[in-house]
């Protein structure tokens, strides 16, 4: 697990006071946690009721295997090599039931696609590599 992560999770999971937010955004970083339930509570502790919650991540698939390890890391070498677990990953499905029983609902989930000649994502209706998803505490 990264640094950033351990931290991460150690703001999260030790908050300091009752401090909420309008919206919460965790950006690629959840398929790098240790404790995702725990994160993902976490994440809606911190929304105040009615806040969104906005998170992108790798969906758990062959492609994603294909894309986000073997072509990202071993031949594009666009991020580092064996940052990525892919038993890490976490299907649309999953990850909807965690925010579920955190105490939000799902309102949109979206495919996502980095362009890494240009270095910039695109929306795409699949979602079998990068996805985004919002939700927003009830």
């Amino acid at each position: 697990m990264s640094v950033f992560a351990t931290c991460l999770e150690r703001f999260l999971c030790e908050p300091d006071d009752d401090t909420s937010y309008d919206g919460v955004v965790a950006s690629e970083i959840i398929e790098h946690v240790a404790d995702l339930p725990g994160f993902i509570g976490s994440l809606a502790e911190l929304a105040r009721p009615g806040a969104p919650i906005f998170i992108t991540t790798i969906n758990r698939t062959w492609a994603s295997k294909v894309a986000a390890i073997w072509l990202a890391e071993n031949i594009l070498k666009i991020v580092p090599s064996g940052v990525h677990d892919w038993e890490k990953f976490i299907t649309p499905v999953e990850l909807t039931a965690h925010l579920e029983n955190a105490g939000c609902r799902v309102a949109a989930i979206h495919g996502l696609m980095f362009h890494p000649i240009g270095n910039h994502w695109t929306w795409i209706e699949s979602t079998q590599c990068n996805y985004a998803l919002l939700a927003v505490k009830k």
